[in-house]
């Protein structure tokens, strides 16, 4: 006999905003998987698989808990009716309704995930996935579906991005994100992982084309000699440019991981 459970419930770790993700939780044969929902909120604000009264809009939102977890019932039911046992997988597939999610364009996925990255606090991810989904709605517009994601679509795009002012860190940079949003969908399989464009093009042979050009001596001692007297908020990074230059150019992150210690030698 067929036996699963279903229960909406939050996820325990908090995000960046101290709301927590709302998760479909679905029990079978002493398994469990969680099924993000898209939503989130306050941990004092969802009591008994739903929202209160304080959570914003939760009347529209309980509504969607409610839809959800029927549709999470009504898959079960049918493998139940069809005696047909099925894996936390097969489920999900179903719950997500795998073959109309197939037909996402790219830009509705992009769409989705910057709406997630909003309510979750992520701001700055966000606008580097609305910078890159911009572009490449004026490579190719709106109606882009995965399957035209190929080696030669990332090719053509290069060329698109360089002639209009790109250079190899802008254009890394907007392939990695277009690389991350794939990655996403084939994590949340809407797509199949096969065939996967970016094994084929590397993105790491767009290297920085950085030009480094060392300090004088003269212009070195300018630096060390500053008097900051009237500045005192640059003190600090003062002290860390110059610390940086006597330890023959320790970037920054390496002064960030050092670690206070004091030897004794006897």
């Amino acid at each position: 006999m067929i036996r699963a459970t279903i229960k909406l419930m939050l996820d325990g770790k908090p995000m960046a905003d101290g709301k927590h993700a709302v998760y479909l939780r679905i029990l079978k044969d002493r398994r469990q998987k969680k099924i993000s929902l898209g939503l989130n909120c306050k941990k004092e604000n969802f009591v008994n698989e739903s929202f209160t009264k304080a959570h914003p809009l939760y009347h529209d939102e309980n509504e969607i808990l409610l839809m959800l977890k029927t549709r999470a019932f009504k898959i079960i039911t049918e493998f139940k009716r069809n005696e047909t046992d099925f894996t936390l997988e097969e489920f999900e597939e179903a719950f997500r309704d795998d073959k109309k999610q197939k037909e996402m364009s790219v830009i509705d996925f992009f769409n989705e995930i910057i709406e997630e990255m909003m309510r979750s606090g992520r701001i700055s991810n966000a606008k580097a996935y609305l910078s890159t989904r911009d572009s490449i709605i004026k490579f190719k517009g709106k109606s882009i579906k995965f399957k035209e994601i190929t080696t030669t679509f990332l090719d053509k795009y290069e060329v698109f991005l360089r002639e209009n002012g790109n250079n190899h860190g802008g254009i890394a940079f907007k392939m990695k994100e277009l690389k991350a949003l794939f990655n996403k969908a084939r994590k949340r399989k809407l797509i199949p992982k096969e065939p996967y464009p970016f094994e084929d093009y590397k993105i790491s042979k767009l290297k920085s084309e950085v030009s480094k050009v060392a300090l004088t001596i003269e212009e070195f001692k300018k630096i060390r000699d500053l008097d900051l007297s009237f500045h005192s908020h640059l003190v600090e990074a003062h002290n860390y440019f110059m610390f940086s230059a006597y330890a023959r150019g320790m970037n920054f992150k390496d002064m960030v991981d050092l670690k206070w210690s004091v030897d004794i030698l006897i």
